[in-house]
């Protein structure tokens, strides 16, 4: 005798075939009226083995928010087990949805709370880079204050060089003035004395000659 077992399975084996078959993209470019039916002709003649595959993994296969509202449902059935299963069904949902809701606002409140940090992360990292930037600023312009103040100590030891270097040259000028003053008023008193020698002499010469021209005058008398 044949046997059948009847299984509740969370997701379809079809829409797994389906959502396997969009994946490798084998029935792109047809319409969707074509593409059902291929796709149920495909399904339908899928060996048996595959078959099997298929609806195991369709077994194994699960919601993660059917299985969060099936364990809120079993945690919350004992306390209304004096009303009937729709006023039940009907209860947890909005349990279940109130849930949610506030499982959406706390998520809210979280990115709230990380924009908040991050605004002021980068208001703290903004003023952290302006703080830097101000300070390389502030030490750039003490750069700039060094080097105006070594150009101009480099232009004032310039400056009294060259004074220095004027005053020497003038001092040796004012001594080469002395000593060739010096040496003229040494020459002029060599001269001077020189002077009375040569007037000596000049007189002496003529002296010699006068005596010379009376003895020859007086011997050219006697003979």
């Amino acid at each position: 005798m044949f046997r059948r077992t009847l299984a509740a399975l969370r997701v379809s084996p079809y829409s797994l075939f389906l959502k396997e078959l969009s994946k490798k993209k084998e029935l792109s470019g047809l319409p969707l009226k074509d593409a059902s039916t291929i796709a149920a002709r495909m399904y339908h003649a899928l060996p048996p083995q595959k078959m099997k595959a298929l609806k195991a993994r369709a077994a194994r296969k699960s919601y993660p928010a059917l299985d969060s509202f099936n364990r809120l449902q079993r945690q919350q059935a004992f306390r209304f087990t004096h009303l009937s299963n729709l006023q039940r069904q009907r209860i947890i949902g909005r349990m279940w949805r109130e849930l949610k809701k506030k499982e959406v606002l706390a998520k809210m409140g979280t990115r709230k709370a990380l924009k908040a940090v991050t605004r002021a992360t980068k208001r703290k990292e903004a003023a952290v880079a302006a703080a830097a930037k101000k300070k390389a600023k502030a030490l750039l312009k003490r750069r700039a204050a060094l080097k105006r103040k070594a150009a101009l100590k480099r232009k004032a030891a310039l400056k009294r060089k060259a004074a220095l270097k004027r005053k020497t040259a003038l001092k040796r000028k004012a001594a080469l003035k002395r000593k060739a003053a010096l040496k003229r008023k040494a020459a002029l008193k060599r001269k001077a004395a020189l002077k009375p020698k040569a007037a000596l002499r000049r007189k002496s010469t003529l002296r010699r000659k006068s005596t010379l021209r009376r003895k020859a005058a007086e011997q050219a008398t006697v003979a």
